[in-house]
């Protein structure tokens, strides 16, 4: 079994598209046993570039992940997102 961990962190700037500063910060997790991993990530956002101006952005995913030999990986993705304001 092995663990990988990151810290994570996004800064969103202003330009002609984006009208508002943005910061993001994150922690991932990956635990592997034989060929299966699972990846987790939890980022929260802050600032009204990310938030739209209400609250703070918590974003979660956890994704399970299949190697089958050397060509073919499966990946299930299960985003969870929730804006508190």
């Amino acid at each position: 079994m092995g663990t990988s961990r990151a810290i994570t962190v996004g800064l969103l700037v202003v330009d002609e598209a984006t009208e508002e500063l943005g910061l993001r910060i994150g922690a991932m997790h990956t635990i592997t046993r034989g060929d299966l991993m699972i990846n987790h990530a939890l980022q929260v956002g802050l600032l009204d570039g990310y938030t739209g101006g209400v609250g703070v952005a918590l974003d979660l995913l956890i994704e399970p992940t299949m190697a089958f030999g050397d060509k073919v990986t499966g990946v299930l993705r299960c985003p969870v997102a929730h804006q508190h304001g």
